[in-house]
């Protein structure tokens, strides 16, 4: 094989490693930039996974308080709670922590027994609520039968009307105490509440006995039945709704369990957790980032070695023939001077000196082309020093790029 034959299929050689080497590292940096983004967009949809899961455990609260409020509690005007169920199932999908697993799995479990006291508070919230609208009505009923017919009808009647009259407002005022007293106890339910009820209860009931013994006239007697029985309706509402309290305050004390025990779960333990390996992940990413670049520019420098030494080999083998060829023409000049010499007897010089002549021409011709190969081997050296330094600086560049 030719000189210039080795010089191109060192090039070639050189240039096929360096090619295949940058293919590798184009297609393993492809793959793990893949797989990275792919642990990335992973862990955020777990992230919000628990983030709807914490939100809908939140709507179920906020709905509770909204009854408690008085607030409508209809379709459509609250959050749509059944989206837990949903942002479980998908956060169980995603995850692949065992640990995360089994708080995933617990939340499930503990969201069902969390619905289920919501929804008893609600019902329990209703009936409370329910029960105070009908106290109210009913009180009202009574101040209007107290202020616009017993005031107004104790005018035309001259015996007791200052007793009648001062019967009246106390009764009046018995109504406010007795509003006062259930009201109080929906906020803050003291057991001497109830005694205080009965005794506002007997106190009325005392007032409307004595009213009635004064005297009844005309219409009257039909208002003061009536009366009566709506006055019994208002006692069982007042004492319906200090019931129906305890009952709610037993089911609210259930749900705050189960709304702590959600908490626990969700936001002091699975959250977290979550949130770290989110950190973990992207520290995993940034690591990969490095790794990737090491091994493109470990593969990049391998690949320029192999072709230097691919270089120097030729290059080698080049120095080594024109050596020799330098020796041999030097030799052959020796040798026709000897050869000269010798055949100067035989006559037979021209022929020779031709013949030698030619073959030293020739010879200096090699020579010359050689170092004409060795020139443009030098050169091609050089260009090849400066591209490698080029890729060298261009995935620091990268390097610094995605690290920022």
């Amino acid at each position: 094989m030719t000189i210039s034959g080795k010089l191109r299929r060192a090039f070639w050689g050189a240039g096929l490693v360096l090619i295949v080497n940058l293919v590798a590292v184009a297609g393993l940096m492809t793959i793990i930039k893949g797989n990275v983004r792919h642990m990335a967009e992973r862990q955020m949809a777990a992230e919000a996974a628990v983030a709807g899961m914490i939100d809908a455990v939140e709507d179920g609260r906020r709905m509770v308080e909204m009854g408690a409020a008085g607030a409508s509690v209809q379709t459509g005007e609250v959050p749509d709670l059944g989206a837990f169920p949903e942002h479980a199932k998908k956060f169980l999908e995603l995850t692949q922590s065992s640990e995360q697993r089994t708080l995933g799995e617990q939340a499930q479990a503990s969201y069902k027994e969390f619905a289920t006291v919501r929804d008893q508070l609600i019902d329990a919230n209703s009936k409370q609520l329910a029960a105070m609208k009908e106290l109210e009505e009913t009180g009202e009923i009574m101040h209007g039968v107290n202020r616009d017919k017993f005031l107004a009808s104790i005018r035309k009647s001259t015996p007791y009307a200052q007793k009648k009259t001062d019967r009246v407002l106390e009764m009046d005022r018995s109504l406010e105490l007795v509003a006062n007293i259930v009201a109080d106890y929906h906020r803050d339910p003291k057991p001497e509440a109830k005694d205080e009820l009965a005794k506002a209860l007997g106190e009325y009931e005392d007032a409307m006995v004595v009213y009635k013994r004064t005297g009844l006239y005309g219409d009257e007697n039909e208002w003061y039945r009536q009366y009566r029985r709506t006055y019994t309706k208002f006692k069982d509402s007042a004492r319906g709704v200090m019931d129906q309290e305890d009952a709610r305050r037993k089911v609210l004390a259930n749900f705050d369990k189960a709304y702590a025990a959600m908490s626990e779960i969700l936001v002091d333990k699975l959250q977290p957790m979550v949130a770290d390996d989110a950190v973990s992940t992207k520290s995993t990413a940034l690591r990969l980032g490095d790794l990737t670049m090491a091994i493109a520019l470990a593969l990049a420098v391998a690949g320029i070695v192999f072709g230097f030494i691919g270089v120097r080999l030729v290059a080698s083998e080049v120095n080594e023939d024109v050596a020799a060829l330098v020796y041999a023409t030097d030799q052959v000049g020796r040798g026709v001077l000897e050869y000269k010499v010798e055949l100067s007897s035989k006559n037979e010089l021209g022929e020779i000196q031709d013949g030698i002549n030619r073959m030293i021409d020739q010879l200096v011709v090699v020579r010359d082309d050689k170092a004409r190969q060795m020139s443009d081997m030098k050169d091609s050296v050089d260009k090849y020093r400066q591209i490698a330094e080029d890729v060298t600086q261009a995935h620091e560049r990268r390097r610094r790029a995605e690290v920022l």
